[in-house]
């Protein structure tokens, strides 16, 4: 392997380099921070990038679709280093879609594994949990009946685990709705909470409007913070108006950052805005493309996405929007960047303290490199670059501990890896 780069992050990171190296072993080192790269049996198949990371119990997940297009749920134990897996669940779109492979990966309270994948309009909801906790080799069953309304179509699932051990489910339905479903893990029950946003005419004016890309993240009170884009029109790549609400499950309601409750359900006039239309630009043009989002210490909402600021294809940007507290900011971190290159946050609370550091990990023209806060995301670090392979996924693990997900490419002939990052520490060897 080859020398990545010099970077400084806030004055704390040292001069690294990448040399060549075997499986466990230590290939990174700063003051600030160790990797170590680690081989991942993951052959994944297809254009498609469309792959879902967890961490549960002090195990790693990963859910994707195989070579053959057959959904796969792999599990790495962070102790003993080991891989198993669960081949051949279910079959998902194929060849025919590859892109809209999309998987929502979540494990609950107890350690059982739920994941969704291989919809577009017209599957219904298609979703397996795993037959036993903590384990993939026991195998998978499809569960679809427990959705209400599971025949209808859908498109682009995302869930979020809560700290009680219930999940959050939302997905596009008709082209045009997002709805709210929540995994009781008491009753090991899921009920539909609310459609909470409608881009159909009657709702909107008499113009339609298609929601794209609902993410969820539940804080430390179980509270469930969303994101998403519109589109105008039916289904189309260029997509504008990043919107975000707050639903508190001890009252029932949506909220805006504000605090402001929504009137249900959401629409293009009454969202909250966090990234608006520039100036000059139309919705015809190019806007927002993938995104993440996370909570600072005051579970106030940041939210990380691509941006085209002047509407063109080949102009973008990764940038951060943040809820201060009074109104949304805007901050771009880099112009080097593509449409659908991602982005993923992590955060790590500071021991002994309510502090929150946020990291920014993302692909780049250069690979994945990482930008962090130290202080609610106001402002940020200089890039570093980790790797000259791409991230696919990113989460945190333990206290100080990231890892990140690096699929593998046919075109380069590369297998897939895991990153596994250790801050504050010396040298340290994982398995």
């Amino acid at each position: 392997m080859s020398l990545l780069t010099n970077k400084v992050l806030l004055g704390v990171l040292a001069v690294f380099m990448i040399v060549g190296a075997r499986p466990s072993q230590i290939i990174a080192q700063t003051t600030g921070f160790t990797i170590t790269q680690v081989e991942a049996p993951i052959r994944y198949g297809g254009a498609s990038t469309n792959a879902e990371i967890a961490y549960h119990n002090n195990a790693v997940y990963v859910a994707y679709t195989d070579t053959d297009y057959m959904l796969t749920v792999a599990r790495r134990d962070n102790l003993t280093g080991e891989w198993t897996k669960a081949t051949r669940i279910d079959r998902t779109l194929g060849i025919a879609d590859p892109s809209h492979n999309q998987i929502a990966l979540a494990i609950d309270g107890d350690g059982y594994i739920h994941v969704w994948y291989g919809m577009h309009d017209f599957h219904g909801i298609r979703y397996a949990r795993s037959n036993q906790p903590d384990d993939v080799t026991s195998g998978f069953t499809k569960h679809r009946e427990e959705f209400p309304n599971a025949s209808e179509s859908y498109t682009y699932p995302n869930a979020a685990s809560a700290p009680n051990g219930d999940i959050y489910f939302s997905i596009r339905n008709q082209g045009r709705l997002l709805p709210l479903f929540r995994w009781d893990n008491t009753l090991k029950t899921w009920q539909e909470i609310v459609v909470f946003a409608d881009g159909r005419a009657n709702k909107n004016d008499g113009q339609i409007y298609t929601p794209y890309l609902p993410w969820l993240f539940v804080d430390s009170d179980n509270n469930v913070h969303i994101k998403w884009d519109w589109a105008f029109g039916t289904a189309r790549s260029e997509r504008h108006l990043g919107s975000y609400a707050l639903y508190k499950p001890s009252t029932g309601q949506f909220y805006r950052a504000d605090g402001t409750p929504y009137q249900l359900p959401i629409t293009v006039d009454t969202a909250d805005i966090f990234q608006p239309m520039p100036d000059g630009v139309t919705w015809n043009d190019e806007g927002i493309a993938l995104s993440d989002l996370a909570v600072d210490s005051n579970h106030q909402p940041i939210i990380s996405y691509a941006f085209s600021p002047d509407g063109s294809s080949d102009h973008w940007q990764h940038r951060v929007a943040r809820w201060d507290g009074t109104r949304w900011t805007q901050t771009v971190l880099t112009d080097n960047t593509q449409k659908w290159y991602k982005n993923f946050l992590v955060t790590n609370h500071e021991a002994g303290t309510n502090l929150v550091s946020i990291y920014y990990y993302a692909r780049t023209n250069a690979g994945t490199e990482m930008w962090t806060s130290f202080d609610q995301g106001l402002t940020w670090s200089a890039s570093t670059l980790i790797y000259a392979r791409n991230v696919d996924g990113a989460i945190g693990t333990l206290p100080n501990e990231h890892v990140l997900l690096h699929l593998s490419s046919r075109e380069q002939k590369l297998g897939s890896e895991l990153s596994l990052l250790q801050f504050g520490v010396g040298d340290v060897s994982q398995p």
